[in-house]
This record gives structure tokens, C-alpha cells and sequence, in this order.
């Protein structure tokens, strides 16, 4: 199989419902590679565990759309634990985001 062929399958395959979040999980392990690599001495810690926590609060909210869209599809009853989860998930978030707001504002004074 040469490489033209192998792109055409590559790119000629059905996105799924969940096909989404691993491309997002793959973009955070690939970020996460980047900033081990070259980054480390360039962005403070906590400006990364930032963003990257943000990023993991964006791959939950878009599996918690995700698991609707097949609960409707395939007619099933869904749960509310998993609701539950992303509203715990958003509050430790916004708890994240306070936390990190005042370990750059003492870092800043100092």
C-alpha cells in the first residue's frame, strides 16, 4: 500500500460520535509533548496546569453532548450521574481557576 493510498483510507473513514474526543485527547497529549520538550523553561507550571485543566474541562463538556447524541440515537433512557459528574467537574474547574489566580498574583508580588 503506498502513501496516497493510505491517506484516501485515512481520510475516507466515517467520524463516529466519539471520534471527536480523541482527536481532542490526541491534540492534549500532543500539547502535553510539546510543552515537556521545548516549552518547560518558557511557561510557568501553573499557567500550563491552567490551560491544560481548561482543556480537560472542554473534552468533558463535549463527552457529556456526545453521550446524549447516542442516548438519543439508540433510544435508551440516559442517567443523571453523568450530568452530575460535569457539574463537579466544572466547579472543581472554577475552584482550579481561583487557586491559580492567586498563586500568579503572589508570584507576581514577589
Amino acid at each position: 500500500m503506498d502513501t496516497q493510498q493510505w491517506l484516501d483510507s485515512f481520510v475516507n473513514k466515517p467520524f463516529t460520535e466519539l471520534t471527536l474526543i480523541f482527536v481532542l485527547l490526541l491534540v492534549l497529549m500532543i500539547i502535553n509533548f510539546v510543552y515537556i520538550t521545548f516549552l518547560k523553561e518558557k511557561i510557568s507550571l501553573v499557567k500550563y496546569l491552567a490551560f491544560n485543566s481548561s482543556f480537560i474541562m472542554l473534552i468533558c463538556v463535549v463527552l457529556l453532548f456526545k453521550t446524549g447524541v447516542i442516548i438519543d440515537k439508540f433510544a435508551m433512557s440516559g442517567e443523571g450521574i453523568d450530568t452530575d459528574l460535569v457539574i463537579g467537574a466544572i466547579i472543581v474547574f472554577c475552584m482550579q481557576i481561583i487557586f491559580f489566580k492567586k498563586i500568579t498574583n503572589k508570584t507576581n508580588n514577589s
